[in-house]
């Protein structure tokens, strides 16, 4: 595999801190250890192969990584909205580790440890990026169902349906064309949206989707 520079260097930090943690013989296999110190010798490699061994003691470690990297991701949807940085550097930390895993041995790694490597918290936080750029907001007056869209530099726009739960893992710009065009009766400014939002009643939508709307917009 054709690893980055910023890859080769996470994955040096990450196999050295297993090998320097304390006691790290009552935690590590005699082969683990072999396995580890024998990717660092060849990291320097213009292209890195693993044998299936190796695959299996990175997987594993990389699996820990990812874990406990996963129990401070945000947990509401609101809360995505304001990430610390400590906790973004962590996510970035975590797409490299499903970047490297998926070079690695893809359909092996989904199937013994069910990751979905496509996901990447990254892209979810430009998608938010793009939403707060959104100039011109779309709303639409039929009820099945009723929508938002963000249109984003009158080229990609975004649409959500106000009456289901808002999945940030599955929704992305799209093109803007004429068949979204035809879905919305009107277009108005973030600040008009802003306030028609904030006269909803809340708990007749999924929970934290308009407060999240909100947010967004201001």
């Amino acid at each position: 595999m054709n690893l980055t520079d910023n890859q080769k260097r996470i994955l040096e930090k990450t196999i050295n801190e297993s090998l320097r943690q304390p006691n790290f013989e009552l935690y590590l296999s005699g082969r683990q250890i072999q396995n580890f110190k024998s990717i660092l010798l060849r990291l320097s490699n213009e292209k890195l192969i693993l044998s299936k061994e190796e695959t299996l003691c990175l997987a594993n470690l990389f699996s820990e990584r990812i874990t406990k990297i996963g129990h401070k991701y945000p947990s509401t949807l609101l809360s995505w909205t304001n990430i610390p940085l400590d906790i973004q550097e962590l996510m970035e930390e975590k797409d490299e580790y499903l970047e490297i895993l998926s070079k690695v041995n893809q359909e092996y790694i989904e199937n013994a440890f069910h990751y979905n490597l496509k996901f990447r918290s990254k892209n979810i936080i430009e998608t938010l990026d793009k939403l707060r750029k959104c100039d011109v907001i779309l709303l639409s007056r039929n009820p099945e169902p009723y929508k938002i869209g963000f249109v984003f530099q009158q080229r990609e726009a975004l649409l959500f349906p106000l009456e289901a739960q808002i999945d940030l893992t599955v929704v992305s710009f799209s093109h803007y064309d004429k068949t979204i065009r035809a879905m919305f009766s009107e277009s108005i400014s973030r600040k008009e949206a802003y306030e028609i939002l904030l006269k909803c009643k809340k708990t007749n939508y999924p929970k934290d989707s308009i407060d999240f709307l909100l947010e967004i917009l201001k």
